[in-house]
């Protein structure tokens, strides 16, 4: 479900061509069209051919696929606050470094990422 949940948050962004999402997971493309199978199923996204080529699908997320997720989104939240609760202002200063640290991380991943699709499309 882990990687389920993330197609989902990285849908939110916008549609997605199948090999752009096997890419970004590092899966084969039967192994993401397996997944965006499973979503499609459960109602949660959706395949649409592209404009400006036949050939080329889409996938997008559905209104059911955003209160799926925001819902899980709500969860983790209750969660973390349980979690959280019992920690000292001093462990809680120290997971607030961490996060900055993952946030620049992740930005970073996302921004090589991007440039490398462009690069891709302007070839």
């Amino acid at each position: 479900m882990p990687a389920l949940f993330h197609l989902l948050t990285l849908l939110l962004a916008g549609s997605y061509r199948l090999g752009d999402l096997a890419a970004r997971q590092s899966v084969s493309m039967a192994t993401m069209s397996n997944s965006i199978d499973t979503l499609i199923q459960r109602g949660w996204v959706y395949k649409a051919r592209t404009a400006h080529d036949r050939r080329g699908v889409q996938v997008a997320i559905t209104h059911e696929g955003i209160r799926i997720l925001v819902n899980i989104y709500r969860q983790l939240e209750v969660d973390f606050e349980h979690l959280l609760r019992n920690l000292s202002e001093e462990e809680l200063n120290r997971l607030r470094i961490g996060r900055k640290v993952l946030r620049k991380l992740v930005a970073e991943r996302e921004l090589s990422l991007s440039s490398a699709k462009s690069s891709e499309h302007l070839s």
